[in-house]
């Protein structure tokens, strides 16, 4: 009887939720994580590792006006805090406008591989490191650098879990 029930139960163990996704625990494995939803244009899931407020720094291509329109009337030229859902949007615009989710999704794909850059751990005093960016002991600061592009993350632990609260890219 055990033999005949053995393969049922091992099936059943096998099928878990794969939409049921742990926290990560490091914000190594936040970031990472946050890459693969960047390369596949996956908003929802980039949602999960934003903080409600997120700064973009001056000079990012989603401030234009012709892309997310995130600095309004100032384009590139200051540094914008918005609402989580608010980027969201902008981020939807600027995949249509730099052609589209394939496209966005092809040049993507080298983001999956590409080594980070930490400038700064959680166990560095980032506060005394780089204050003109805002950064407290604790915050961990990266830089990624593909190709044509160089895309820069501040994350801070908020309720026990590490978020996004400042980006720049061009």
């Amino acid at each position: 009887m055990l033999a005949r029930t053995a393969p049922i139960v091992l099936a059943m163990f096998l099928t878990v939720d794969s939409a049921h996704t742990e926290e990560p625990k490091s914000a190594q494995d936040t970031l990472k994580a946050f890459l693969n939803a960047f390369a596949d244009a996956d908003l929802e899931r980039m949602g999960q590792f934003y903080a409600p407020k997120v700064t973009v720094k001056k000079g990012a291509t989603i401030l234009d006006k012709k892309y997310g329109a995130l600095g309004g009337d100032d384009g590139r030229k200051k540094d914008q805090t918005v609402k989580r859902d608010t980027l969201l949007k902008a981020y939807e615009t600027t995949i249509q406008e730099l052609g589209g989710k394939e496209r966005w999704i092809k040049r993507g794909r080298k983001l999956k591989t590409i080594e980070v850059r930490y400038i700064t751990d959680d166990s560095e005093n980032a506060d005394k490191i780089f204050p003109a960016v805002g950064a407290r002991n604790g915050d961990v600061l990266a830089l990624v650098s593909p190709k044509h592009d160089a895309l820069f993350f501040h994350l801070r632990k908020i309720d026990g879990n590490w978020r996004i609260i400042a980006e720049a890219w061009d």
